[in-house]
């Protein structure tokens, strides 16, 4: 199937040169509307038979149904018609002399696209999300130093007494601030931790909608027949191991934690966490311990 080895699970293969009223029919398919191999479906006002029903590997491709090619174009009435043409290369290293060398003989008369191009434009949707995910990070940033900065300020005022009692007691300035720091930077961690387990989780399933949300464009008619092919306007489309196991490579990708990015986001936590309540601490520190208690 298009470069893809198939597996049949029941049934039997048709042949690939008749044009007889049968079809193989996808796994994944198949289950769903409980067919077996000697079943029956009805299709353009024909009774098909399902020969065999087949293990692509990969869910895209057994969700399809596999007809005989003068079998779909005579019950569709478009005869000497395909939607694609697709070629099929030996190895990665001749993908591109091979798209080049179509295109070249085509011309204008079909749109030639790789497996290769077909990957970039379904990742290009996530390069452009993990920009705006790393400019979004600065600015997280940014706006929780300022947030936690100013929330230490009113924690140390509504503290002023204690500090001032412990002041009196003999702590220095510094015992002070990594008192308060210490508690702020204990509550950055747990904010970190909750934040970590809750992206984990919901990682995959996020990608997966904004991998779903990428559609592929619809391809034009080629015209086949005579001594050859006759593009009109139509898609060829070059892969290696198949085109549609490459789609289904795509649509099977999924997250990774990496490691490196959290331990930056906990070093992050912990510099901000320090800088928000040391310099209101450092401040508050610095009032005689007897005006404080006056006025308190």
């Amino acid at each position: 199937m298009i470069g893809n080895a198939l597996s049949v699970s029941s049934g039997t293969a048709f042949d690939a040169a008749s044009d007889t009223d049968v079809a193989m029919v996808g796994k994944t398919l198949a289950e769903k509307n409980s067919l077996t191999a000697g079943s029956t479906f009805t299709t353009y006002s024909k009774i098909i038979t399902v020969s065999g029903v087949f293990d692509s590997g990969n869910e895209f491709s057994n969700n399809s149904v596999l007809f005989p090619l003068k079998t779909l174009q005579r019950l569709s009435g478009q005869t000497d018609q395909v939607t694609s043409i697709v070629v099929t290369v030996d190895s990665l290293d001749n993908l591109a002399s091979t798209t080049q060398a179509i295109t070249t003989m085509l011309g204008d008369a079909a749109d030639v696209t790789s497996s290769e191009d077909t990957v970039k434009e379904a990742v290009k949707p996530l390069e452009n999300i993990r920009s705006i995910a790393i400019t979004s990070l600065v600015g997280a940033l940014i706006a929780s130093t300022v947030i936690v900065l100013l929330t230490m300020v009113m924690v140390v005022r509504e503290r002023r007494k204690e500090i001032a009692v412990l002041k009196a007691i003999g702590a220095s300035d510094p015992t002070i601030v990594a008192q308060f720091a210490s508690e702020s930077i204990v509550l950055a961690l747990m904010g970190s931790a909750i934040g970590t387990i809750l992206g984990i989780i919901f990682s995959n399933p996020i990608l997966s909608a904004l991998v779903s949300s990428s559609g592929d464009g619809a391809p034009r008619a080629v015209s086949v027949g005579g001594d050859g092919p006759r593009f009109g306007g139509g898609v060829a489309r070059i892969a290696v191991g198949g085109f549609q196991s490459v789609r289904g490579a795509i649509r099977d990708l999924h997250s990774v934690v990496n490691f490196e990015l959290i331990l930056f986001g906990l070093l992050a936590a912990i510099v901000v966490a320090i800088i928000g309540s040391a310099l209101p601490t450092w401040l508050i520190a610095k009032i005689r311990p007897a005006d404080i208690l006056r006025n308190e």
